[in-house]
């Protein structure tokens, strides 16, 4: 699942069919945690057992690598912008704050006083949790920052702090939206911005704005779910009412499966169709490398799906079936 230099090059860059560069591509980058862990643990919010303090350091130490993850895109870039003509391209990374969990009773000491952090809400209770959580998530984006500034990012911009869980777990914890609240006070005072993607409909969707975040995008889960793509038209009525953006999402079986990639383009045409292609802020999810695996294909028809991605992207895409 790592990501070398040469991995980055056909998403940094548009690359015809001898592989060569003609244009950027994509102009962020997410990095996020990987689930679940050999050991049982889980970043998300009820799944497995809950992470540590070492969890979220080996994915730290996991992303601020200089020959994969963070070092290895500045690479790709720094080759990228070698060839092409537009050398003021400069890749915007955003990085994932894992789930501070309600049920871990022995994070690991963050701040230094000896004690290890209790964000168990049934054990402590409410105050004394959001405290503790408050500390982690400082600890976590001070740490990115830190390593940030040690790997010299030449080609680089750390532009945003992205919240993990994909809604707002009021079940969980009824001081849910202070933590969030609380975090984006924090990321602002960094200088950063605060970006959230809940899927459909997700817990607190709507209320993006009131929790802090400077922009969301909703998932429409419809490459994943055996939906009529009306359900495409009811996400872009959403997102325009309430200011939001739209996720691309597309599996490794497009590749292969005629339905399947029908169902990727249905969101691309929806995109022109509603005019979030354009006017609103997309962002894309692949299984495993995806458009990597269309830009290296001797299918035509699945070279095709990263050909027509990189003309969505430029705002030029024409829908088809």
């Amino acid at each position: 699942m790592s990501f070398k230099k040469e991995d980055y090059k056909p998403y940094v860059s548009y690359l015809d069919q001898d592989m060569n560069r003609k244009d950027f591509m994509f102009d962020g980058f997410l990095f996020m945690p990987y689930a679940p862990l050999m050991d049982g643990a889980n970043y998300g919010p009820t799944t497995g057992k809950p992470t540590n303090k070492g969890h979220f350091e080996k994915h730290l130490n996991r992303l601020f690598r200089s020959d994969y993850e963070i070092g290895a895109l500045n690479e790709a870039v720094k080759e990228a912008k070698a060839e092409l003509p537009n050398r003021d391209y400069e890749a915007k990374v955003v990085i994932a704050i894992p789930y501070p969990r309600t049920d871990q009773s022995d994070f690991g000491d963050v701040d230094g006083d000896g004690i290890s952090e209790n964000m168990n809400v049934s054990q402590v209770g409410e105050e004394a949790a959001l405290e503790n959580r408050k500390k982690v998530v400082k600890w976590f984006i001070d740490e990115v920052y830190r390593r940030w500034d040690e790997g010299h990012y030449s080609d680089l911009n750390l532009v945003s702090f992205y919240w993990y869980n994909e809604f707002v777990a009021h079940q969980l914890s009824d001081k849910e939206d202070e933590l969030i609240q609380w975090t984006s006070d924090y990321v602002h005072s960094k200088g950063a911005k605060f970006q959230w993607i809940p899927y459909y409909f997700a817990r607190g969707w709507s209320d993006w704005k009131k929790l802090g975040f400077d922009s969301a995008v909703m998932q429409p889960n419809y490459m994943f779910q055996n939906t009529a793509e009306d359900r495409l038209d009811t996400i872009a009525q959403a997102a325009y009412d309430h200011g939001m953006g739209v996720e691309m999402e597309l599996s490794d079986a497009v590749l292969t499966d005629a339905a399947l990639r029908s169902r990727y383009y249905a969101y691309l045409n929806k995109g022109k169709e509603y005019h979030y292609m354009t006017q609103s802020y997309n962002a894309f999810y692949q299984q495993v490398k995806t458009l990597q695996k269309a830009v290296a294909s001797t299918d035509p028809v699945a070279r095709e799906v990263y050909d027509r991605t990189y003309d969505y992207i430029k705002g030029t895409y024409q829908p088809r079936k």
